[in-house]
């Protein structure tokens, strides 16, 4: 899967490469557009450009290609020009094979027409056909306004085309794709498998951009304040649209008790392959992935994305369902929310999840899963971040799949109101292989077990990682219970540390743990295993979230995390992370050259003593030198 994936991002790395470099040069004609000229409106230059976007795209479409449309600043609607009908809600703007889209120039009333800033040449490609709108007030009644519903149904389609057609630098906005007493059937191209129609319910999706069996160019482009019953902003079926450097903002989509729940409120994937890059999904709206929805085997890549207060029952940031497969990568996940699952994001039996150097921060679920909820399929977390995250169950995630990987993670300061503060495998429906690497978990807490994790059912390892100052009733480190008694947990915990509070390990029905050359606040039998302070450079507390300089329990309701430097002391050096630099100690920890003699030292800077450290970060490059 991962090798398919990067096959893809290859040759989408090398289309994007193509398009910037050698695009300028390409010979072709141009056709302007200006809705403030007066001239001959044939499109040939500035002076006698199109009033009317769709009969540049008329021109185009009848002209030799390579083309461009250069759209001057200002306000084109899909139901204006030549042979268009006024006030037809089923008018849209039509990419086209070989034509490149591009909005933000200056325009006709500028000292340089050609200049182009899209955000200070704003191309606005509206579906408000009577200009009647009223404000938004609460996207929540936006399908109430009367306003809205004499708006286009798709502002901008792409049926069937290839990655010649090229959506640049526009606004597109006030899509209402909300029709369903009307379902229009359309019918496909002639020999094509589904030529009886398109979309029966092409009229209630992607109230900004309708994508069907295509794959265009989407860049540069806002998507703001459009709705549908699926896809408010795009909806995309089985297509491989490339989106890079986009902006999805307060679109919504609404459900229908004939038609399934709502989803997408930024994007909703059905079936397709779409790559995402540099995009923003900002305070869109809908029933399950209020940014993006993913759903019916479907394969995503996102990469340098951003996903900030969205909202959803399921999945604030991303729903993904059902054999789709997500990689992504460098992506931020910020005051997401779910009334359900998932605040960040839900994956309901996703075939493959893969997440690398992700940040989930203030998210909150009021069910399960605050950054993550997960079920069934595998799950690799690589590099990823979660701190101050919120839910009843699992503050940092919700994970039950069937294979499941922690590398490199850091759990800060999450919570759950019942259990497993950082990370919880909590659904029970299938025992689940987990193995967790390196990782931290800091100052989470429960208000019942598993400060930082609980597990259910689960066979796993904990190797190298360190579990200290989480805060529970039972189990302030981990917790181990069966799945209404079916089942004990089998693990295996190595080189690992478990600080900083009592009972660190809280185990039910005597689930089978095995722990070797670790240190164990309280002790635990076991080979090479120690019960002393471990000397990190300085952990973490909770202060009051009223006054920082007021230290408090974890327990008290004002109780917030100030994480710490869990770093292991060292007369010979250990790595200060804000500095960047090594830094010299009068102390060294017990826990330097004490992890398991067979255990290979990995990337451990000279001098190492031949011996791997405990805690994160034994092993790699950043551990703490041997005196």
């Amino acid at each position: 899967m991962v090798s398919l994936i990067n096959l893809r991002l290859l040759r989408i790395i090398f289309f994007v490469l193509v398009l910037t470099v050698f695009c300028p040069f390409t010979s072709g004609k141009i056709i302007y557009v200006d809705d403030d000229v007066t001239g001959a409106n044939d499109g040939t230059n500035w002076t006698d450009a199109y009033v009317f976007l769709q009969d540049a795209l008329a021109d185009a479409n009848d002209s030799d290609k390579p083309v461009e449309i250069r759209v001057a600043q200002g306000l084109y609607k899909p139901d204006q020009g030549t042979g268009i009908i006024p006030g037809d809600p089923n008018a849209t703007f039509q990419l086209i094979n070989g034509v490149t889209l591009s909005g933000g120039y200056a325009g006709i009333d500028t000292n340089d027409p050609n200049a182009r800033d899209a955000e200070l040449y704003e191309t606005i490609l509206s579906g408000d056909l009577n200009g009647d709108d009223e404000p938004v007030v609460d996207l929540k009644t936006i399908f109430d306004e009367t306003s809205r519903y004499d708006n286009s149904h798709n502002i901008v389609t792409a049926e069937y085309t290839d990655n010649t057609a090229v959506l640049d630098g526009v606004t597109v906005t006030a899509g209402f794709a909300n029709d369903v007493e009307h379902i229009v059937f359309t019918p496909g191209p002639p020999g094509h498998p589904n030529d009886d129609y398109r979309d029966p319910r092409k009229h209630s999706v992607g109230g900004g951009l309708y994508c069907y069996e295509a794959s265009p160019v989407i860049a540069n482009c806002t998507f703001v304040l459009n709705a549908a019953r699926r896809g408010g902003g795009i909806y995309n079926y089985t297509g491989e649209p490339n989106l890079i450097n986009c902006r999805f903002v307060n679109n919504t989509a609404r459900s229908y008790s004939d038609y399934g729940n709502s989803s997408g409120g930024g994007l909703c994937n059905d079936s397709g392959k779409p790559v995402m890059t540099g995009c923003e999904f900002i305070g869109n709206l809908a029933s399950s992935g209020a940014g993006i929805s993913d759903s019916s085997s479907s394969d995503m890549i996102v990469t340098n994305c951003i996903f900030n207060e969205n909202s959803a029952d399921y999945g604030g940031g991303i729903c993904a369902d059902v054999s789709s497969n997500l990689s992504i990568q460098n992506c931020k996940f910020t005051k997401n929310s779910a009334s359900e699952l998932g605040g960040g994001m839900s994956c309901w039996e996703c075939s493959n999840l893969i997440l690398t150097y992700c940040r989930f921060t203030d998210n909150c679920a009021l069910g399960e899963g605050g950054a993550i909820n997960s079920y069934k399929g595998d799950s690799q977390l690589i590099d990823c971040v979660f701190e101050n995250n919120y839910a009843y169950i699992g503050g940092g995630c919700v994970i039950d799949s069937d294979e499941i990987s922690f590398i490199n993670c850091a759990f800060i300061g999450n919570k759950a109101l019942s259990e497993g503060g950082g990370l919880s495998n909590s659904i029970g429906y299938s025992v689940s292989n987990v193995y967790l690497k390196n990782c931290l978990f800091t100052g989470n807490s429960s208000g019942w077990i598993g400060g930082a994790i609980n597990f259910q059912e689960n066979n796993g390892e904990i190797l190298n990682c360190t579990i200290s100052h989480n805060s529970a009733l039972y189990g302030e480190g981990l917790c181990f219970q069966p799945f209404f008694y079916r089942q004990t947990n089998i693990f295996k915990i190595t080189n690992s540390i478990l600080w900083g509070g009592s009972e660190q390990i809280y185990n039910v029905n005597n689930s089978k743990i095995t722990i070797t050359y670790s240190n164990i606040q309280g002790g635990w039998e076991g080979e090479g295993n120690t019960d002393e302070d471990p000397l990190f450079v300085k952990p973490g507390y909770w202060t009051d979230i009223n006054d920082p300089n007021i230290v408090v329990e974890q327990n008290d309701p004002n109780a917030v995390w100030v994480d710490g430097d869990y770093y292991l002391k060292s007369q010979a050096g250990r790595f200060d992370p804000n500095s960047g630099n090594w830094v010299i100690d009068d102390v060294t920890s017990p826990c330097i050259d004490a992890g398991d003699p067979n255990s290979p030292i990995g990337d451990e800077p000279f001098p190492n003593g031949g011996i791997i450290n405990m805690g994160a970060y034994g092993g790699t490059a950043e551990a703490s030198k041997s005196p």
